[in-house]
């Protein structure tokens, strides 16, 4: 291969390797984030005395967007905070009932039980049947990407009505 060749190839291979595009094409080529196929939202009772707004997406790819806030954080997240998480809906046919789970990260609170450290909030809600109720909890863990363990506290308990999600056949 001649020199002059060479070069003419490399001019034309080095700039495909250090990526053509600019960081607003490749952000216009990023998979676009699925669809809510279904959504319900309501306010849950919160340890009996307080209230917890919440609301529930399911998406086209099966998963679920949750979101909460509650005017009280309870040491575990600031008052008034709204949380967004990620999670799944899961059908126990056996049991004819419904799980939402969804998990949550939030930052330190201080004085609360995990001091400097972040504060994960897993939530965790169950109806039997077609029934409107929905009874389950917000537990947290101390530590980044923690959902699992001891709980940093008791967890906080929900209950309440919620419209039904039914998830994609």
């Amino acid at each position: 291969m001649s020199a002059r060749r060479g070069a003419g190839v490399a001019l034309f291979v080095i700039p495909a390797l250090l990526g053509a595009c600019s960081e607003e094409e490749r952000a216009a080529a990023a998979p676009a984030a699925p669809a809510a196929v279904a959504s319900a939202s309501g306010t849950l009772d919160l340890e009996l005395r307080d209230s917890l707004e919440i609301g529930l997406e399911l998406l086209e790819d099966g998963s679920l967007r949750a979101r909460v806030r509650a005017p009280r954080g309870f040491a575990v997240a600031a008052d008034g905070a709204e949380l967004s998480g990620v999670g799944r809906l899961v059908e126990l046919r056996e049991s004819e009932g419904t799980l939402y789970t969804a998990r949550f990260s939030g930052a330190p609170v201080g004085g609360g039980p995990c001091g400097a450290e972040p504060v994960s909030l897993a939530l965790s809600l169950h109806r039997r049947g077609d029934n409107a109720f929905v009874a389950g909890s917000l537990t947290p863990y101390c530590g980044a990407d923690r959902w699992h363990g001891r709980p940093a506290r008791t967890p906080l308990r929900l209950t309440g009505e919620l419209p039904a999600l039914a998830a994609p056949r």
